[in-house]
């Protein structure tokens, strides 16, 4: 949607959102930062987070990004001093453009005045020509949440070798019953795979005989519409009332005879052309011939019966 449409959706959302339930699923962060109360965030199928903004900013959020623009030609090592001075635990997110970006924590909050008034003190010194503080947004949020709920490769490694390392003895009649079970369990196992994999394979094959079919149809279709398109151009080819391609050659002074016989051929074969048109499309005939002909005829019974 264009800004313009989708501004006047959320209109109307938050117009009739009033005493109504209602749910809406969308991958625009901003999208659900205006217009939920409730914010529901799912990952591989499954809710990690509900609540509303403010709490998932709070609980899910890295913290603040603090933001330096800086004049021409200075350099950002001063601003780093003073703003480590003050947020300690503070952290460099990037520096180009001219500006330096930082990520405050939540916890250095009561720290950030004196180190407003630091720079406020020393801007025309250090080249600070503007700053300002933005809390996290709904989409980092959304990424952390989709980055936390990825297993990592070791987690799956380790998963495996424990697995694998579970090895039981089959001196003990316990341990042989166990075995016993285990055979069972992986001889229906293997054998609800084996179904599995017949099923996929017969859907597979029908699937294949389905699309030769339709190749089949539609190259029978192609072959019909070239053996219509060749008799058509065969029976025009073969009328006499074709016109010829003029072979004549314009005279440096031509008569108004030749003229005239130039003007007549064209005019001929433009009507030679409507006609084949209108045989071909009924729905012109009647379009531009029948219908005009009745209404003015119409028409014309109305003014002599009004006379």
């Amino acid at each position: 949607m264009d800004p313009q449409s989708r501004r006047v959706t959320w209109d109307l959302i938050a117009k009739e959102k009033r005493n109504r339930c209602i749910v809406l699923t969308t991958h625009f962060m901003d999208e659900a930062d205006i217009l939920g109360d409730r914010i529901a965030i799912m990952s591989d199928g499954v809710v990690r987070c509900c609540g509303s903004s403010l709490f998932l900013k709070q609980l899910y959020g890295v913290g603040y990004t603090f933001t330096v623009s800086l004049q021409i030609g200075m350099r950002p090592d001063e601003i780093q001093n003073i703003v480590a001075k003050h947020v300690t635990t503070a952290s460099v997110i990037a520096i180009a453009a001219g500006e330096i970006t930082f990520r405050l924590p939540f916890d250095e909050t009561p720290h950030f005045a004196k180190m407003f008034e630091e720079l406020d003190a020393k801007k025309s010194q250090i080249g600070v020509s503007a700053y300002g503080v933005s809390v996290t947004t709904l989409e980092e949020v959304f990424l952390r949440i989709g980055e936390k709920a990825q297993p990592s490769s070791s987690d799956s490694v380790a998963r495996t070798s424990k697995a694998n390392d579970k090895n039981i003895d089959l001196t003990s009649p316990i341990d042989q019953d166990a075995t016993l079970e285990m055979t069972g369990l992986k001889t229906s196992q293997t054998q609800m795979d084996d179904n599995a994999e017949k099923k996929e394979q017969e859907e597979q094959e029908e699937k294949k005989e389905e699309k030769e079919e339709e190749e089949e149809e539609n190259e029978e279709e192609e072959h019909q519409t070239e053996a219509n398109q060749s008799t058509a151009s065969s029976y025009i080819l073969s009328n006499d009332y074709v016109f010829s391609q003029p072979t004549f050659k314009w005279n440096e002074n031509p008569t108004w005879k030749e003229e005239i016989d130039v003007i007549t051929q064209h005019f001929l074969a433009i009507l030679y052309k409507r006609l084949w048109w209108s045989i071909r499309d009924q729905r012109a005939i009647l379009c531009t011939i029948l219908v005009p002909c009745l209404l003015t005829m119409f028409v014309f019974w109305i003014m002599q019966a009004t006379v």
